[in-house]
């Protein structure tokens, strides 16, 4: 039982992280709206580009878009980066979501890691005091 816990746990994890890689890459590069919202003026690239060009509109529209594309052209492995990093609580902040829904994915991604794991590593310490220090080494779950 508590061999399985751990694969459980462990497979858990692996699957959400894959997954949800997979679904931001997907998310970030198909929404075309993701270029408003990566540079919107609340965007620190935004004030950037204004000191940089002069309130030059097509440099400021190049540069944007340079923005924008950064997440579309970013791969898979890169996305499980993120993931990885940001499930860690690390979060560097090199990379983020720019669409709405890439948003909401990591949001969910967090939600279940603080909730799930916690709740997951109770039963296993649970599973494991119901043996004896001495009988954990060669405990075998009871048939049925």
């Amino acid at each position: 039982d508590v061999q399985r816990k751990i694969g459980e746990l462990v497979l858990y994890m692996l699957t959400m992280t894959l997954f949800c890689a997979g679904l931001l890459q997907y998310l970030e590069h198909s929404d075309p709206n993701s270029c408003v919202i990566a540079c919107s003026e609340d965007d620190e690239t935004f004030y950037e580009s204004v000191l940089d060009y002069e309130l030059n509109s097509e440099a400021l529209a190049e540069a944007c878009a340079t923005e924008c594309s950064s997440n579309k052209d970013l791969r898979y492995h890169e996305w499980l980066y993120f993931l990885i990093v940001t499930s860690g609580t690390v979060g560097f902040g090199d990379i983020s979501p720019a669409t709405t829904s890439g948003k909401m994915v990591t949001m969910l991604l967090i939600v279940f890691i603080v909730i799930l794991i916690p709740l997951g590593t109770n039963e296993l310490l649970y599973l494991m005091s119901m043996t004896t220090q001495w009988e954990r080494a060669r405990y075998h779950a009871a048939p049925g």
